[in-house]
């Protein structure tokens, strides 16, 4: 189980793959901005839906999307693909009322196993 996404979760620094799944919990009914970098490939869905993807395998790629959500807990799957060189990973959310900052530790749920 991760607390938030990040690329401590392997030893690996090439041909690697994450998936990082489980739940958020939004604390107010808002417009969210998402923010997804990562070298060389992310992929991002919210309640099923892709949201953003991303292939740049020639380093890394900032992305944004928009979208309203209300108070509660939503799906969230984050994919993350490094080939080879750097590796970078970032994924980030901003509101009218929230600065811009990295999901925070706390919104995070994931399944037990």
């Amino acid at each position: 189980m991760v607390k938030n996404v990040s690329l401590s979760d392997t030893t690996r620094k090439e041909h690697v793959g994450l998936v990082f799944e489980g739940w958020i919990n939004i604390p107010e009914d808002a417009l969210y901005d998402f923010y997804l970098s990562g070298d060389d490939g992310t992929k991002l869905w919210v309640d099923g839906e892709v949201l953003i993807s991303s292939e740049h395998p020639n380093g890394s790629d900032l992305r944004t999307t928009k979208i309203a959500l209300k108070k509660g807990f939503h799906g969230v799957k984050l994919a993350y693909l490094q080939i080879g060189g750097d590796a970078s990973l970032r994924f980030e959310v901003a509101s009218d009322k929230l600065k811009r900052q990295t999901v925070p530790s706390n919104w995070w749920f994931t399944p037990a196993k």
